[in-house]
């Protein structure tokens, strides 16, 4: 795997390429890791999407978001998300130009606060192609319940994630397993708590119309047992009116999971899904 770091100007971004079983035609995979991890979200052990993808003859490359694993803020707003999304597609459109050259296109796939990005970026202009874009852990409307839980935690810039909000905030009652914490728990870091505000405070006012500006080919997958979002009918039908400029659209549910999809049982059909989506 190629490590590299990409400067912008408002941070320097990690960026970690697997391209040696990139085939001809196929989009470039860049995935987005969402709050209190890192890019090893992607790549952790029995549950990789970047061992899978690389099987299938995509070039993949993860990146660590700013202020998370080895990216660094240079300059930073009052805009947390704004900033991390403008030095996200900066990082892009550099790799896009060194690694794309037999790629049909930038495939995002973001989780959580990572996909509202990913979606942000799909909105907004940009100097790279964009093949598609798939996430997941993302919604329109936060739910009362965790309203008051976020209510109850320290006031810190930083938070640490512990097992047991692992199991509560993530997974499906019953589906975490010991391997699946263990391998998650390698990629958890402190979570930014300025970007957990955000993402409710200024992500969410602007959802529905962020998507409609997409014109992009678009995966929304919502989890069956999601907690930081409303994923029920209305949501999804929300969710799906607002794509209606999108060049294709597959806003579902994914049946007996939580928010972070890729650590349960299921994680390969989910993986698998993905794939086949471009």
């Amino acid at each position: 795997m190629i490590e590299r770091i990409i400067d912008t100007e408002i941070a320097s971004i990690a960026a970690y390429a697997s391209l040696s079983a990139a085939q001809p035609g196929r989009p470039l995979i860049v995935a987005i890791h969402g709050g209190c991890f890192t890019a090893r979200y992607f790549d952790s052990p029995g549950f990789s999407l970047r061992e899978m993808a690389a099987a299938e003859g995509f070039g993949v490359i993860l990146l660590d978001r700013p202020g998370y694993g080895k990216s660094r803020y240079r300059i930073q707003s009052s805009d947390i998300l704004h900033d991390n999304m403008t030095a996200l597609s900066e990082a892009i459109g550099t790799l896009w130009r060194e690694y794309g050259a037999i790629a049909s296109g930038i495939y995002l796939v973001g989780h959580s606060i990572g996909g509202a990005l990913a979606l942000m970026m799909s909105a907004a202009p940009r100097d790279w192609p964009l093949a598609a874009v798939a996430v997941s852990g993302i919604g329109d409307v936060q739910p009362e319940a965790i309203k008051q839980y976020f209510a109850g935690l320290p006031d810190t810039p930083s938070l640490e994630i512990t097992r047991e909000m692992l199991v509560e905030l993530f997974f499906a009652p019953g589906a975490a397993s010991e391997a699946a914490l263990d391998s998650m728990g390698a990629a958890t870091v402190p979570a930014i708590v300025e970007e957990v505000r955000d993402i409710y405070g200024v992500w969410m006012p602007q959802a529905l119309a962020t998507l409609g500006a997409i014109r992009a080919p678009v995966q929304f997958i919502f989890a069956e047992f999601e907690v930081l979002w409303q994923a029920d009918v209305h949501a999804r039908a929300r969710v799906a009116a607002a794509l209606d400029n999108a060049a294709r659209r597959d806003v579902r549910i994914f049946p007996g999971v939580g928010h972070c999809i890729d650590f349960h049982p299921e994680s390969r059909t989910y993986h698998r899904q993905i794939l086949d989506f471009p």
